[in-house]
């Protein structure tokens, strides 16, 4: 009798065993990110170039900085912008880039130093060029839309473009030439 439960018990192990091992493989695969996820490297490390604003006619021009760094185990990408703006003053700014697992879209959530926080959802056209937007309602039921572009020239340059518009009046657009140090 103590020989037939031993039996039993180690077939229950193996049992449970040989059940369990594929749940946990699949779920460890499941931690690593999308390989899309590596188009969102290209803007690790540091980054310089010019930013200029044009807003209610009258454009700003200034220098613009920021470092970059794959946080979040490889499924985010963190980018620190700094820059001294006439209007503004210091100007500080976080935007973390994911990446859906299930799709195409890459998302962009940004806060900044003058309390704006906003979430951008996008897809990439090709492997240079992302494009993002954000639409929320506004005052006197103007729709706001936010539209940012990246469009890399290559690994070591990209331009991008931000148009903020209030129904059909354009507010204000940024574009920037950054340059990788």
């Amino acid at each position: 009798m103590l020989k037939i439960f031993s039996n039993i018990k180690c077939f229950a192990g193996y049992f449970l065993f040989a059940f369990l091992i594929p749940f946990f493989s699949y779920a460890q695969t499941m931690n690593h990110p999308p390989d899309r996820m590596k188009m969102l490297s290209a803007f690790n490390d540091e980054w310089k170039g010019e930013y200029a604003e044009q807003k209610k006619g009258k454009k700003v021009k200034t220098k613009i900085s920021h470092v970059s760094e794959k946080v979040a185990g490889g499924w985010a990408v963190q980018i620190s912008e700094t820059a001294n703006l006439p209007d503004k003053g210091k100007y500080m700014a976080v935007k973390i880039f994911s990446y859906s697992s299930v799709g195409d879209t890459t998302y962009m959530y940004v806060v900044d130093n003058q309390g704006a926080t906003y979430f951008y959802t996008g897809v990439w056209k090709g492997n240079k060029h992302l494009v993002l937007s954000n639409t929320s309602p506004g005052e006197n039921g103007k729709i706001l839309k936010k539209e940012v572009s990246y469009e890399f020239k290559n690994m070591r340059e990209y331009e991008y473009k931000y148009i903020s518009t209030a129904g059909d009046s354009v507010e204000s657009v940024i574009e920037m030439s950054m340059k990788k140090q």
